[in-house]
Order: structure tokens, then C-alpha cells, then sequence
């Protein structure tokens, strides 16, 4: 926002090195160690199902005046969302809106945190629709209770804070219209931006100029994958694919070559007996822009996810893109243009995603610069702004209407004033 010209604040609980922000009651180290301890007993007692993010409601660290005094004397023009677990409640929000009564509030869903009663990654729960009863993340009655009382209580604040709510894919706006929160607000669709203007530019240019990696590696195909634990990642997909292309294919190691970042899952597995396989591990956001500009194409092998953010950074940088039919990939790949959606959540359909590619590598179909720039960060203000600026003219022009009208409207928009 700055870098456009914007005056921006962020309250947040995280750590972090902007010169704009504020944190406010971050978690300790050993609170966090604790928090973790705590569900994965709870898990192994079977009182919770560990697939479930969040597991239902947690209290929220932050109230409406650590927020005020935050802010000081600044008048802010809008209050965006985009995160709330473990850190702020609707009630809270509610509170806020009462004191900014005029200004938009976006909700940015950046998962499916604001559809329900709590948890992340819905898993096939269609709880959120029925405001949560009977959540099948827990075997505790009273856990249920509250997971049910939350939802409750989130439907009545909701009506108070009137959002306006931003989903960065179709499906998860599909997800909202069904929500029993969120489905009678205004909402639009705005894919995340990923990327800066000035890393798009200098990664296409990249691209333009040629690789400079040396010909024996240049002759096979370098794809990158994220590597994690987590079962809802699907990196044992991704191991399956890769057994099956080599069975198929016993000269793959010469075609093909892997690139895997996050954790070690990958460099555990067996996929070094199949394929050249370099484990870079957690990335510097400078080190990632760099592996995009050596790479063919990106690999997803999610079983579920809200993004992943990654396949808007290809396609923003104009690299071809693979993934199971998760978060933004229908929008952004369907058009087989920039990649390829796999069929199913399996390692058979991935291996045969991998082998369709592996014998025709298809370049990114070009793409205009309009397309493009909505996926920079820079691009995904701009949208946002035009939806705060809409909003802002249709609150002047109601305004307008209720001043104009008889005195009884006149007298009762002095009470909401109020």
C-alpha cells in the first residue's frame, strides 16, 4: 500500500520487520510449545482429530481497546481483515464497527477461518453451513457445545459488522455462499498477488534472456515441489508419482530433475533412487524468486488447500504450473493456458500429469500484461482499492438519500449517527 502511495497500519501478533506495523500480545516460543503439546495429547486421547487446523474455538488474545490505543489518534478510511485465529473474535470487530461507523471492513478470506467455527480446513465438513452443530473435530461434549455457541454468537455480531468479504478463488466464494455467516454479504473474487512488479519483471526477463545453467542440466526438465509432513500436502502423492513414472519409464532420471523447498519429507523419501533430487530446504523469499527463474514447472500435490499461493506466483511469473484441483487452480489453470489441473487426489493421476509434460513440455501460452500485473502485489491493491472506493461511494450516496428524506428518516439517521 505504501509503495503506492498509501498510508497504511497493521496490527498484527507476529513478528515482523515493517516499519508500519504494530504487534500486540504475541505468542511466546513457550506458549506456542505448549499450544502444539497440548492438542497433539489431546489428539493421541482421542478428545481431537488432528486433521482439523484449529480444532474449534480459541480464545482470542486481543480485545477492541488494545486495537484503539494501537491506532492512537489516526482516523483510518477502512479496516481489512485477513486473519483471526488466536488473535481477534467478532465480538471484537463488532465493538470496532460501532466506533467506525462509516468506513468499510473487508474481510480477506485467506482460508476458511471466517466460514465457520473455527477450523482452517473443512475436510469434507459442511458444519459451516449449519452453523457448526455436532463438529466432528472433537468426542468432547462441552467442546462441541462451545464450538456450536461460537458459531452462534459470530451469525448475530456478523449482522453488526456488515463486511465486505474478499475471496481469492472461486471455490472458496462458493464455500461462503453456502457459509451461515458470510452468505448474505457482498463479496468479490480477487486472486492473491504474489509477486512484486519489479520481481515479475526481472524473472520474465530472466526467461527472456535464456537460462544460464549449463547444458547437461538444461536437457532435463526441472520442476519444483514443495516438501511437508503435513498429510493434507500430499507430498506422499507426489512420492507415489514419481515410483510410477519410473517404473513406466526406467530412463526418467535423464529427463527429469527435482527441485523440493520446506521440510525434509521429501529428502527422506526413496524419489533420490528415480530422479536428481536437491533438497533446498526453508527458503529466503529472495533465494524462491531465484528457483523460479531456474525451474520448468511447478508441482502441487495438496489434498486440500486454500491457495497455494504458489501457482499465483508462477503463473505472475510466467511459469507452467501442475496441481491437484485445489484453491485457485481451477481459476488460473483450468484454460490449460499457463498448466495443468490432475484429475484426482492421486499419485496415478499425478504420474500421468508428469508424463504428459515430461513428453511435450508446453511453454506458458503468453498472456497479456493486464492478466499479469493483477497477480503483483501492486495489482491485487489496486483491486481491493477499487472495492473500498465503490463501497465508500454507495455509504455517500445513501447518506445522501436518508438526509433528503422525510424528517422521520432524518430524525432516526441522527440516532444511528449517534
Amino acid at each position: 500500500m505504501q509503495r503506492l502511495g498509501y498510508a497504511s497500519f497493521i496490527v498484527t501478533r507476529e513478528s515482523n520487520s515493517l516499519s508500519n506495523s504494530v504487534i500486540i500480545k504475541p505468542l511466546t516460543r513457550l506458549e506456542r510449545s505448549l499450544r502444539v503439546r497440548r492438542l497433539a495429547l489431546m489428539h493421541r486421547l482421542g478428545l481431537i482429530e488432528n486433521k482439523y487446523a484449529l480444532f474449534g474455538i480459541e480464545n482470542a488474545r486481543i480485545d477492541c481497546s488494545d486495537i484503539l490505543k494501537s491506532v492512537g489518534n489516526s482516523k483510518p478510511t477502512v479496516l481489512v481483515f485477513y486473519w483471526v485465529s488466536y488473535f481477534i473474535n467478532f465480538k471484537c470487530i463488532a465493538e470496532l464497527r460501532r466506533t467506525y461507523p462509516g468506513i468499510p471492513f473487508l474481510f480477506v478470506c485467506l482460508d476458511e477461518g471466517f466460514l465457520g467455527g473455527g477450523c482452517h480446513y473443512s475436510w469434507g465438513c459442511r458444519g459451516y453451513e449449519e452453523a457448526c452443530v455436532n463438529c466432528p473435530s472433537t468426542s468432547l461434549h462441552l467442546r462441541k457445545r462451545k464450538i456450536q455457541i461460537e458459531m452462534q454468537e459470530r451469525i448475530r455480531e456478523i449482522h453488526k459488522i456488515n463486511p465486505i468479504v474478499l475471496y481469492p478463488t472461486a471455490a472458496m466464494a462458493r464455500m461462503g455462499e453456502r457459509s451461515a455467516i458470510l452468505k448474505q454479504f457482498q463479496k468479490e473474487v480477487i486472486p492473491l498477488g504474489a509477486v512484486s512488479k519489479q520481481e515479475q519483471d526481472e524473472c520474465l526477463a530472466l526467461g527472456e534472456g535464456g537460462s544460464k545453467e549449463s547444458g547437461a542440466i538444461k536437457q532435463k526438465l526441472t520442476i519444483l515441489v514443495r516438501s511437508s509432513s503435513e498429510y493434507r500436502k500430499g507430498s506422499d502423492l507426489f512420492v507415489g508419482a514419481i515410483k510410477l513414472l519410473a517404473a513406466g519409464n526406467p530412463n526418467i532420471r535423464s529427463q527429469l530433475r527435482v527441485i523440493s523447498i520446506g521440510d525434509a519429507t521429501l529428502e527422506n523419501s526413496e524419489i533420490g533412487n528415480y530422479v536428481d533430487h536437491e533438497f533446498m530446504g526453508i527458503v529466503q523469499r529472495s533465494q524462491l524468486m531465484e528457483i523460479y527463474g531456474k525451474i520448468d514447472a511447478l508441482v502441487v500435490t495438496s489434498r486440500e488447500d486454500a491457495g497455494p499461493l504458489m501457482i499465483n506466483e508462477c503463473v505472475a511469473l510466467g511459469k507452467f504450473a501442475i496441481s491437484t484441483p485445489v484453491g485457485v487452480a481451477n481459476d488460473l489453470l483450468a484454460d490449460a493456458c499457463h498448466g495443468i489441473v490432475v484429475g484426482a487426489f492421486t499419485s496415478e493421476a499425478i504420474c500421468d500429469a508428469l508424463k504428459s509434460y515430461c513428453l511435450q513440455p508446453r511453454e506458458v501460452v503468453s498472456t497479456s500484461e493486464l492478466d499479469r500485473n493483477r497477480l503483483t502485489f501492486e495489482g491485487y491493491v489496486g483491486a481491493m482499492l477499487e472495492v473500498i472506493e465503490k463501497s465508500q461511494m454507495i455509504v455517500e450516496e445513501s447518506l445522501v438519500c436518508m438526509g433528503t428524506a422525510n424528517g422521520a428518516a432524518g430524525d432516526h439517521l441522527g440516532e444511528v449517527q449517534r
